[in-house]
């Protein structure tokens, strides 16, 4: 159970708000607008707490830049624009039936998966 402090409580809210998911920067820049002193190394270390406990999930849209959206009920995965990094997400998992076949062929008992297409939007192509 993460603790909530007014600071991971602001950066909750920033994301939940959000109409497309964030990188730490942009999520720096609004949570600063409340907290003046808040310093971007706090906010890399409640992400790292908030991706570990689940809350929120951490999208990779280019070599060690990610983006952040609040954990959502059902999963979801995303198409990342590799020039603009607009990221949409993906309505329908295409993976429901390769994942049951992998469970029955290795005996895993499968308990999630992480799955982004990378490319180019129709505005950057």
């Amino acid at each position: 159970m993460v603790r909530k402090t007014k600071q991971r409580q602001a950066i909750l809210t920033v994301i939940q708000n959000a109409a497309k998911p964030l990188s730490a920067r942009e999520i720096y820049n609004m949570v600063k607008v409340q907290h003046p002193s808040i310093a971007l190394t706090t906010i890399y270390r409640n992400l790292d707490l908030l991706t570990e406990q689940q809350v929120v999930s951490k999208l990779r849209v280019r070599d060690n830049e990610y983006s952040y959206i609040l954990n959502a009920k059902e999963h979801r995965h995303y198409l990342v624009c590799l020039s603009c990094h607009k990221t949409v997400s993906v309505k329908k998992c295409p993976f429901d039936v390769f994942a049951a076949k992998v469970a029955a062929d290795t005996g895993y008992e499968i308990v999630a998966h992480d799955f982004q297409l990378y490319g180019y939007c129709r505005n950057c192509r």
